[in-house]
């Protein structure tokens, strides 16, 4: 058993087609005192072929990994981490040998964690819709951690998919996607059954209570009442994310 404060992080990720509740689930379970979840960046897969096969990590290339980093614009327009730069360098050149590039990521989202002011909290998160589609590489890099799949209704996807500016607006090709994304959460399933879980959307909204202790139980997570209070939340929302600043509603 590893003694390193990181490895005592649990971690999980929220995947699913964009507009699927991810986001929601994001800010449900970051209002645990015990959890964070940034603001959504694919910094994992950016960095993912370069650095996850090596091996013999040292202080040079533990730093490239951090100038790397920030070339991702989201870790410093929206996570503003490069105010946290040194602590993460030094976090990061801490793991010396027992660096692996799952802790480095690991410590990323921890930093982060400290600039948003929850640094005491046990357990990590990252919501990345983008995931969906590098699952099988997310599991082996990432052993330990749990995957909450989650699935909505191809009709409200699509509806939904059409009202913002980033996806086609044709539903020809918007339901090719839905089952494309979801032909692939379903085998991932299938093949890792206890380290993935697949939720409804609509399940969270007609069964909020008895789904939302269904997914802290499986990620590992005491279930906290303090969660259904998320919408109280101020944190700045992109105007396509509104509806999450409202309490859960069957309809």
């Amino acid at each position: 058993m590893s003694n390193l404060a990181i490895d005592k992080k649990d971690l999980f990720f929220i995947v699913a087609r964009i507009r699927s509740g991810t986001t929601l689930l994001n800010r449900i379970l970051n209002n645990h005192p015990s959890v964070f979840v940034p603001q959504e960046s694919p910094f994992i897969m950016n960095l993912y072929h370069k650095y996850h096969n090596i091996t013999d990590w040292n202080e040079e290339k533990i730093l490239t990994f951090s100038e790397d980093l920030f070339l991702e614009k989201r870790v410093t327009q929206y996570w503003k981490l490069d105010e946290r730069k040194e602590l993460l360098e030094s976090s990061l050149l801490s793991l010396g040998k027992d660096a692996t590039f799952e802790r480095l990521c690991k410590t990323v989202i921890h930093t982060q964690a400290i600039n948003r002011g929850k640094e005491g909290v046990s357990m990590l998160g990252d919501k990345n819709p983008t995931y969906s589609l590098y699952l099988e590489e997310l599991i082996h890099t990432f052993p330990n951690a749990k995957f909450v799949l989650m699935v909505r209704d191809v009709r409200d996807n699509i509806l939904s998919c059409q009202r913002v500016t980033f996806d086609f607006n044709d539903t020809v090709i918007l339901a090719q996607r839905w089952v494309g994304f979801n032909k692939v959460l379903l085998d991932i399933h299938e093949r890792y059954p206890k380290q993935t879980k697949l939720v409804k959307f609509e399940d969270i909204l007609s069964e909020q209570e008895v789904i939302l202790k269904d997914i802290c139980s499986f990620i590992g997570l005491d279930f906290d009442p303090q969660i259904m209070e998320f919408h109280k939340n101020k944190e700045k929302l992109e105007s396509w994310n509104n509806f999450v600043s409202r309490p859960l509603e069957k309809k």
